[in-house]
């Protein structure tokens, strides 16, 4: 029996979650008592959801239980800077590049797509098909926008320079002096998109909320021992992300990095017509700096 001795916790308030309709509805349920599925997957992230829904299509007769320590939406897939991105923010020159960004467009684009037709045909809010801003300030910075411009063109990517007035326009701030801007980007609120897809399991699948996994011993069968309740499954499987050493099969192999978020009050009427009369909701990315005008009125920054 392995013992698991670190466990995700909830510190200080959670911007998206709590921005999100219902956000304070329980999904699913604690583990309690004795339960056997097919399969069972640790973690109830975009990772472990999406596993879930895929598994479910390809069979749709397997059991399925997927587990959280914490209520979907309150870990890290409801926590992010919220870019659905089709084009990667570091694209790099050679030919080589060139077809690997056009592979990972194409893998994007799928991804996006999917999660769009979760979005239509659930209802879920906070989505909104901005594209996205990669801009500079700095002099230095400038030629790298040049060579961002020179891979787009060459992997036959669609594209706009923005610069000066323009872009001051656009933003609603003229810190930024030239930007190049890409249409495939969609903003999203993580947490209501991550909540939003557990509207999409079918009956074969089991959510449990607020249920740490205490202990696990491995089989098959495995089984999963909470406070209350366990687990058995034939095929158990793990989408728990930076925890995922906590599990015992792996070991010095992860480094967790994490960064620090803000998010302004909702802005008033006077400060919005003052500052962002006009402006549309739009995402930016100036190198490790991911900045986010929402639909709520409100700023979120990522560093």
């Amino acid at each position: 029996m392995h013992i698991v001795k670190k466990f995700p916790q909830v510190d200080g308030d959670l911007g998206w979650l709590e921005s999100s309709a219902d956000w304070n509805i329980p999904l699913g349920k604690r583990v309690k008592g004795t339960n056997e599925f097919d399969i069972a997957i640790i973690g109830a992230g975009f990772t472990g959801l999406s596993l879930a829904l895929r598994l479910a299509e390809i069979n749709p007769s397997t059991r399925i239980a997927v587990v959280d320590a914490l209520r979907v939406g309150e870990g890290t897939s409801g926590r992010n800077a919220g870019f659905l991105i089709d084009l990667p923010h570091n694209l790099d020159g050679g030919k080589t590049d060139v077809e690997y960004a056009r592979a990972l467009y194409k893998l994007n684009t799928f991804a996006i797509e999917r999660l769009r037709g979760f979005k239509d045909q659930y209802q879920i809010v906070g989505w909104n098909d901005a594209g996205k801003y990669m801009a500079a300030h700095e002099e230095k910075n400038l030629s790298g926008l040049d060579h961002f411009v020179s891979i787009l063109e060459d992997a036959g990517f669609e594209y706009e320079m923005v610069t000066g007035a323009n872009l001051h326009k656009r933003l609603g701030t003229d810190y930024y002096r030239s930007a190049v801007y890409t249409p495939g980007n969609v903003l999203v609120n993580p947490a209501a998109l991550v909540r939003g897809l557990v509207k999409a399991l079918p009956s074969s699948v089991t959510l449990f909320e607020n249920s740490p996994v205490q202990s696990i011993e491995y089989g098959p069968p495995h089984q999963l021992n909470f406070l209350g309740g366990k687990i058995s499954s034939k095929i158990l499987i793990q989408a728990t992300n930076s925890f995922s050493e906590e599990f015992g099969k792996l070991s010095n192999q992860l480094a967790p990095i994490f960064t620090y978020a803000s998010l302004t009050p909702p802005l008033s009427e006077e400060q919005i017509g003052k500052y962002f009369n006009g402006v549309s909701p739009w995402g930016l990315h100036l190198l490790i700096q991911l900045e986010p005008l929402l639909d709520s009125h409100t700023i979120s920054e990522f560093l």
